[in-house]
């Protein structure tokens, strides 16, 4: 078993990799919050409970100082601030967020990026970061085409989702009567990469020939060719 000093080496090695979000305020005080490309982190991340009044704090409304980059909209919380407070990346590229005001009292819109930084001079208790770009979820539907193709015995097909939700990959023979449903459930924001072995439901091998494959969502709806070869 690890130590408790080799987690905190292999939580610190972990957390320099990700993306930062540095923020500072006008007295000097600063905190690192952390995005990760995981769905699911490893290490929990929490926090123990806000501090007094009175002292610097910095930290996402679950309480923890790293969250997935899966999250499109994130919210931080900010105790005792000198104003104006400035945030700052590191490890960021592709990645662009939109910074507001969560209460929405203050009207502001700003573009947090590896190439721009953001200044709030208004206090806030929260702010909203929404996504806008990243080199870890789709801005649309995407299907691409399969690979390789022509294909024996296996084919891959990637796609694309920019939001959660209910999704069918369908291969059908060009009568389009239906094969096989590779994917039948609700999936979270992502890029997906599921394979077909050329077989059909009850698991008999195909004939060679040409079949459609179909990817059905209540947002999109796309459909491709592929060749299978023997």
């Amino acid at each position: 078993n690890l130590s408790k000093e080799q987690l905190r080496l292999t939580e610190q090695e972990e957390l320099d990799t990700l993306s930062q979000i540095h923020i500072s305020d006008s007295d000097g005080h600063r905190s690192i919050l952390y995005l990760s490309p995981k769905r699911e982190l490893d290490i929990a991340f929490d926090l123990p409970p806000l501090p007094t009044s009175g002292s610097f704090d910095v930290r996402f409304t679950s309480d923890r100082y790293a969250e997935s980059v899966y999250n499109r909209n994130l919210e931080i919380q900010i105790s005792s601030a000198s104003y104006p407070i400035r945030l700052k990346t590191q490890n960021f590229e592709g990645l662009i967020f939109s910074v507001q005001d969560a209460s929405g009292v203050h009207k502001f819109d700003e573009t947090l990026s590896s190439q721009k930084d953001v200044v709030i001079t208004s206090p806030v208790d929260r702010l909203l970061l929404k996504m806008l770009q990243s080199p870890f979820l789709p801005t649309k539907y995407e299907l691409s085409q399969n690979y390789p193709n022509p294909f024996n015995p296996t084919t891959r097909i990637k796609y694309g989702l920019p939001q959660s939700t209910q999704v069918q990959l369908i291969i059908y023979n060009i009568l389009g009567q239906k094969i096989r449903a590779l994917v039948d459930k609700k999936q979270e924001a992502g890029f997906y990469s599921v394979e077909w072995n050329g077989k059909n439901e009850t698991g008999e091998n195909v004939a060679s020939g040409v079949y459609l494959y179909m990817i059905l969502t209540p947002e999109f709806t796309s459909v491709k060719k592929l060749i299978l070869l023997k």
